[in-house]
């Protein structure tokens, strides 16, 4: 995986500021060796699910009217073209979820660094997540020997709002005033479209104003005062411990995650890996199923090129049995008018039908009577579909003759075909 980029694709002149005399004399914060995975805070988050349709906009304005239902803001990489027109049909999902049809629709990297969709290449996103996420903890452990305004300019968030052409140097300066911390170092001369950022850390601003040159930033033993820094091998991973996950099962969850690491350190267990992947591998452990947990990344990525964020929806799904069936459809849907288009892929009934019910159709069958009669849910079969009614793209998952499909009130009842003695 390329983690640095290409410096010959910098077109950009340095700037210094105000020299490295300070942090010259200051030693720098010293990293414990390993964290405890509680202390990367990943929560679950409720989203309500919602229907989004946004045609002839830019990459720009769509994040933009995507994510504001949850008071997030944006922020795109420099080198990305974020005037270029995309199209988006979300159909009562979430934003998360969103994000995730957008990653798969651009090729891009989407994910989320606290509040701030960050927006790079799939190779770039889960380095600053990880780097922004690293900086993070270094900073809580060290916070307890500061004084009460210096652990507060840290734990403060404000909004940094800028013009249109405006040079990194300039958020720097605003980010100086309305934080109160010396920020040293070479940063590129970028300019960047007018942009807002809502309710930010002053270390998420810091990790992303560096990612764009290959750094990352370094806090004073005071905290007064913080410099960048280039980006370190040892910048591109976290080393965390599951206290409560015995090892064989955390080798078992990781077998799908390839670019996680696991040591035996007796009498600890150390997990290396990016902070995507190291999220991913919480979830598992906490037993919530993969889709539950998005991953905003193009297709044919790895898992760790991506945001992945826990979400349960607003809505409650109810008491999981063999006869499933979901809430009443907020929106109203007519299954016989819905259209379906999706890629040629592999994959089974079962999966298929579990994301409609997500995508916020009401779907009844029982997964027993499927089994009794030769069609087992769990078998993977070949789907495509090219605008067609979203009744008939459920009869194609089956042989013919060999499903029935009714429609009442905008839910969809399945049941098979009884065969005859």
């Amino acid at each position: 995986m390329q983690v640095f980029r290409n410096s010959g694709c910098l077109l950009a002149l340095l700037v210094m500021f105000r020299g490295l005399s300070l942090a010259a004399h200051e030693p720098e914060i010293q990293r414990p060796e390993y964290f405890d995975i509680k202390d990367l805070n990943f929560a679950v988050e409720k989203q309500l699910p919602r229907t989004m349709i946004l045609t002839g906009q830019s990459l720009r304005e769509t994040l933009l009217k995507m994510v504001e239902n949850e008071k997030w803001s944006c922020w795109i990489d420099p080198e990305i073209d974020g005037t270029h027109q995309v199209e988006l049909q979300a159909i009562q999902i979430t934003t998360s979820e969103a994000l995730q049809k957008l990653a798969e629709k651009t090729g891009l990297g989407i994910l989320r660094i606290d509040t701030i969709v960050y927006v790079s290449t799939p190779e770039n996103t889960p380095v600053v997540a990880t780097t922004a996420a690293l900086r993070k903890l270094e900073l809580r452990a060290k916070l307890i020997h500061w004084p009460a305004h210096r652990q507060q300019a840290w734990k403060s968030r404000h909004s940094l709002a800028w013009d249109d052409l405006s040079a990194m140097s300039e958020l720097i300066e605003k980010a100086e005033q309305l934080w109160d911390v010396q920020i040293e170092g070479e940063i590129p001369h970028d300019l960047l479209p007018a942009g807002h950022l809502t309710n930010v850390l002053l270390a998420d601003v810091l990790s992303l104003i560096a990612a764009n040159s290959n750094q990352t930033f370094v806090v004073s033993s005071s905290g007064e005062s913080c410099r960048f820094r280039p980006l370190q091998p040892d910048d591109l991973t976290i080393r965390v411990q599951f206290p409560d996950v015995p090892q064989d099962r955390l080798l078992k969850l990781a077998a799908d995650l390839p670019q996680i690491k696991i040591v035996d350190q007796k009498p600890l267990v150390i997990v290396t890996g990016t902070e995507p992947d190291l999220r991913q591998l919480y979830w598992l452990t906490r037993g919530k199923p993969e889709s539950s947990t998005n991953v905003s990344r193009p297709a044919n990525s790895s898992p760790s090129h991506g945001l992945t964020t826990a979400v349960e929806q607003g809505n409650s799904q109810g008491k999981k049995s063999s006869k499933k069936k979901t809430p009443e459809n907020p929106a109203g849907l007519n299954p016989a008018k819905l259209k379906i288009t999706l890629k040629p892929t592999q994959t089974t009934r079962l999966a298929v039908l579990e994301q409609l019910s997500q995508s916020g159709m009401v779907i009844e069958y029982s997964e027993k009577d499927f089994i009794a009669q030769g069609l087992p849910l769990d078998q993977k079969i070949d789907v495509v579909a090219e605008s067609i009614p979203l009744d008939e793209f459920v009869k194609s998952l089956f042989p013919v003759g060999k499903v029935r499909l009714q429609v009442e009130a905008g839910k969809l009842i399945l049941s098979p075909v009884i065969a005859q003695p």
